[in-house]
């Protein structure tokens, strides 16, 4: 016959086993506490009233003894009166969490309560729950739960220290820290307990000025987070509940994970002076170059080191800080003393260095700019044939740096330029400079023909799983689209939470070659700078004692005396193979001498009337004007610099998005819709949109989904919504950007 609880009844529960549904456990009696009483006061007396028949010598010590027995017997009633009291602190805590602990029937075995201090009950310092068979013990929830309620029911906050499962048992302990703890410190334990489990433990590191600085969890459920997508929404969820931003360094093999406040990335970063042994040859200090262009978040310096990552990539949107960030790299190379070559795609955005020590040349022109990647082509393969001859080894080679930038302009702009220049015949239907930009990026490591690739996004066109993996070092600036993340860094995700309103602020990778997420160095363009201003002494103390390398010009085929005898047309190949001078033999080719000339009115040589060939006019109703030309310069002339479009010194200071921003028009969709790249309006009434970071089920709140985001000025938050909730987002667009 089955025993039934005392003072309830017993149901089957949906797991099967059986809780208790009402009653409570029979209080315990006072009437042996005070038959213990009379028995030690009667013993007293007795004592007293045998004294004389004993014949004792001296009554006063019999006396003494029966004082003492009362005294005793007194204090055995109390300290006997507040077990009861604890008894009953226990009894009560059984009663409220039979149910939870899913008792067959009430016992007071199921709690033992132990180190009581804090006055004359007191609270427990350690108690010990025995749980039924059916309780979900490995629940972090009803852990939780249980944690709460024996708090509430003791007047105590505790923890979990251990659980022995099969004996059914839970051990807790009291948290002693002071009662002026922080709140924090508090809230920390709180969600730490909620997040990661009501058996982990929790400690705190505080700063100088008594502020969190980092947290320890012990004991975590390794498995639930032992990969790292659970491991980055836990980091987000825990930054998302601290004022400051949080990040974590897991480690599941000891179950444990440390929470440090993540630093603060600085705004702008300018270049370092570094110091550089230029006594060392090009040759010597190959292997040891190290071209520093940005930090991480831990102020860790990222540096390219030609030697090992042979060509670099660039890529970046206007306004993103992308030509500040090749000027960056171009400076450093020159300290080093390597000759550094230019093929500017935009005509403008390396003029300032065409007298920089070891910048030889920077072409501005398309027929320039194939010749440039012709002669670069024809150097890496002669290196071959040398090496081929055994005449040389790679050792012998001074390092040769090439900036390709702004590629899809160029690129744009030397197939226009081709359709008027293309030889007759069966001429090839593309320039061959294409595919001998491609050649160096495959080939020219081992000539030491090394390049900096510069594009504003990356066209599938070229873009090709070859092409990328020629390029081990990649920068991508500012937020990519999904679609770019997915050509640059084989991801969606990477690269496209990056706030659009930081500039500098990019993608690339560290030693380990992970992608993180940096500050790019600012540097300043020669061209721009004021005189005696920060900048300029900046400069200076940047700009390369000793010129190694002398400053070359590329003669056109038009100027050229060798060609005075010919009256056919140029063509592509006679651009190609264009002569090169030394840049002081030729000043009246020379840009830099050019500008060093007395200067013209740039207000009237730039006006439309001038453009138009109005320039006469223009220049008579402007007092003090030096004269400007009759006729503007052919447009279809090979010299013509390509026509620029907006530059990266370009500031976007236009809300948290724009009409033509790469996203299509707001729209409603379910939550289960919502992708990372997307942007989510956080705010209606401020218009705050941001960029989706993650979505995932909650780890606090069931049946909702987090989907974490990311503004475009650095601050970043969590959206808490029903798995039911309509949001309303912004999808990337499937059209490709302009590149």
């Amino acid at each position: 016959m089955k025993s039934r609880p005392a003072g309830g009844t017993r149901t089957a529960a949906a797991g099967g086993s059986e809780t208790l549904v009402g009653g409570g456990l029979p209080p315990t009696p006072l009437s042996g506490l005070v038959a213990r009483l009379v028995m030690s006061l009667a013993l007293a007396v007795m004592i007293g009233m045998a004294t004389p028949m004993l014949e004792l010598a001296r009554p006063a010590v019999a006396a003494a003894v029966a004082v003492l027995v009362a005294i005793a017997a007194a204090c055995s009633f109390v300290v006997q009166l507040r077990a009861r009291a604890r008894q009953q602190e226990c009894d009560r805590a059984i009663e409220a969490l039979a149910r939870h602990l899913r008792l067959p029937q009430l016992t007071r075995r199921a709690c033992r309560a132990s180190r009581w201090r804090d006055g004359w009950v007191g609270v427990p310092d350690r108690v010990v729950w025995q749980y039924g068979p059916g309780a979900p013990n490995t629940d972090s929830e009803w852990l939780t739960e249980l944690v709460d309620v024996t708090g509430r029911r003791f007047g105590g906050r505790y923890e979990v220290a251990q659980q022995k499962p099969r004996q059914r048992r839970v051990y807790l302990v009291r948290d002693l820290s002071p009662a002026s703890a922080s709140a924090g410190d508090r809230r920390v334990k709180a969600f730490s307990r909620q997040i990661f489990g009501a058996g982990s433990k929790v400690a705190v590191e505080l700063d100088d000025d008594g502020e969190i600085a980092a947290f320890e969890v012990r004991d975590i459920d390794a498995v639930k987070f032992s990969d790292r997508i659970t491991q980055s929404r836990a980091e987000r969820k825990v930054s998302n509940l601290m004022p400051d931003r949080f990040r974590a360094k897991f480690d599941v093999v000891r179950a444990q994970v440390r929470f440090e406040r993540r630093p603060t990335f600085p705004e702008s970063v300018w270049i370092p002076v570094v110091d550089i042994d230029t006594s060392l040859d090009v040759l010597q200090s190959y292997d040891q170059v190290e071209i520093q262009y940005a930090v991480d978040e831990d102020r860790n310096i990222l540096a390219w080191s030609p030697a090992i990552q042979p060509n670099l990539m660039l890529i970046g949107t206007p306004g993103t800080g992308k030509t500040v960030t090749a000027h960056t790299l171009l400076v450093q190379a020159s300290r080093y003393g390597w000759p550094i070559w230019v093929v500017d795609g935009k005509s403008i955005e390396f003029l300032g260095f065409q007298d920089w020590p070891n910048v030889q040349i920077v072409a501005t022109t398309t027929a320039e700019q194939v010749a440039v990647i012709e002669r670069a082509h024809a150097l890496m393969e002669y290196r071959y044939q040398l090496i081929t001859k055994g005449t040389v080894t790679e050792n012998n080679f001074e390092p040769l740096l090439l900036f390709l930038d702004e590629w899809a302009d160029f690129r744009a702009n030397l197939l226009d330029w081709y359709a008027d220049v293309k030889p007759g015949g069966r001429g090839s239907s593309k320039p061959r400079a294409l595919s001998m930009a491609a050649s160096i990026a495959r080939k020219g490591r081992s000539s030491r023909v090394h390049l900096v690739f510069g594009t504003q996004r990356p066209d599938a066109e070229y873009f090709t799983g070859d092409m990328r993996d020629n390029f081990p070092l990649k920068i991508s600036m500012g937020r990519l689209t999904p679609q770019a993340a997915m050509m640059a860094w084989e991801s969606p995700v990477i690269g496209t939470t990056i706030p659009r309103k930081r500039r500098g602020r990019a993608t690339t990778v560290d030693h380990e070659g992970m992608p993180i997420e940096a500050q790019c160095y600012r540097t300043p363009d020669p061209r721009k700078v004021a005189d005696e201003s920060f900048e300029a002494e900046l400069l200076d103390k940047l700009r390369p004692a000793e010129v190694k390398h002398p400053r070359l010009l590329i003669v056109p085929p038009e100027l050229d005396p060798a060609n005075a005898d010919r009256d056919d047309d140029f063509v592509y190949a006679d651009y190609a193979s264009a002569s090169w001078v030394l840049a002081s033999s030729r000043p009246d080719l020379d840009p830099v001498a050019q500008r060093r000339c007395d200067p013209v009115d740039g207000r009237t040589l730039s006006s439309p009337l001038t453009m138009l060939g109005l320039g006469g006019d223009a220049g008579e109703s402007r007092e003090g004007t030096d004269a400007t030309p009759s006729t503007p310069p052919s447009a279809g002339a090979s010299s013509m610099p390509s026509a620029p479009r907006a530059g990266a010194d370009d500031v976007d200071d236009a809300p948290f998005t724009t009409v033509d921003d790469g996203y299509d028009d707001a729209d409603e969709v379910h939550v289960g819709e919502v992708k990372i790249g997307d942007l989510v309006l956080v705010d209606d009434a401020l218009e705050h949109w941001a960029v989706v970071v993650d979505v995932g089920d909650d780890l606090i709140e069931p049946d909702c989904v987090a989907i974490s985001w990311r503004d475009d000025h650095d601050g970043d938050g969590e959206l808490t919504v029903s798995t039911d909730d309509i949001v309303i987002v912004r999808k990337p667009s499937k059209e490709p950007l302009d590149a």
